[in-house]
């Protein structure tokens, strides 16, 4: 599992394999929480032919419909993988792109 890009604040996507997770800050009006989810192949295919505007884009979109996307949240085994990955990141200097 590989930090491979970010928004400070905003968000990071992650790669295992060939797949990519995105986990998202979200902003809501009593709380601050954070979303995961593995990108659809819909998604994959958005992502490889757009980059970091489509992470953004996307991102935006679950921070904004938080609802809509929660049904999506990764738990669990996976999760804790993501916030290793993400605090090792950090421990190492924190630059992708």
């Amino acid at each position: 599992m590989e930090v491979v890009d970010y928004v400070e604040r905003g968000w990071f996507l992650l790669r295992e394999g060939e797949h990519h997770y995105l986990t998202v800050n979200c902003h809501l009006p009593l709380v601050d929480v954070s979303i995961t989810l593995r990108l659809s192949p819909e998604e994959e295919v958005e992502l490889h032919a757009l980059g970091h505007v489509f992470a953004d884009y996307f991102a935006a979109k679950i921070a904004y419909w938080t609802d809509r996307y929660w049904s999506r949240n990764l738990n669990g085994e996976i999760s804790t993988q993501i916030t290793a990955a993400i605090v090792t990141w950090r421990a190492a200097g924190g630059s992708a792109r």
